[in-house]
């Protein structure tokens, strides 16, 4: 129902908040169901099962690589939705601890699809955190600039 009408709040008061979108989206507002009928209905289609297998296998092995990442040494940013269930705030916050140049932003009231749910301050912060390394960029290849 969202893919035909995006956004619609009968449908997310209905529909939407019972279903696995609830764990997924914790600001229940138009903007992120626009998003998720524009593209991730898509792409949670086109996940090849190569894909979901190769996930599965992961996550049974208990894959972690947080020991690795120290190895990290460019600048890093962490985000992370206070509310995600599948990759939690304080992981998130792990990972970050251990990169040397990192910073790590929690955003409050949102879960796993936060950029969708609060996308001008995501993009906002995205944008801060860029201009900090503006030395770096400018000297990237014309090709590998953002």
């Amino acid at each position: 129902m969202n893919k035909i009408l995006p956004g619609q709040m009968w449908h997310i008061n209905n529909f939407a908040k019972k279903s696995l979108f609830r764990y997924l989206i914790q600001q229940h507002t138009p903007t992120p169901y626009q998003f998720l009928a524009t593209a991730g209905v898509n792409a949670y289609l086109q996940t090849s099962n190569h894909a979901n297998q190769a996930l599965n296998q992961s996550l049974r092995q208990g894959y972690n690589r947080l020991a690795e990442v120290k190895e990290i040494t460019c600048p890093a940013l962490v985000l992370a939705g206070q509310g995600d269930r599948h990759i939690t705030a304080n992981a998130s916050y792990q990972t970050a601890r251990q990169i040397h140049q990192s910073e790590w932003y929690c955003y409050p009231d949102t879960a796993h699809l936060f950029p969708w749910e609060i996308p001008d301050v995501v993009l906002s912060d995205i944008d801060r955190w860029l201009g900090k390394y503006t030395d770096v960029f400018s000297n990237l290849p014309n090709h590998d600039k953002p």
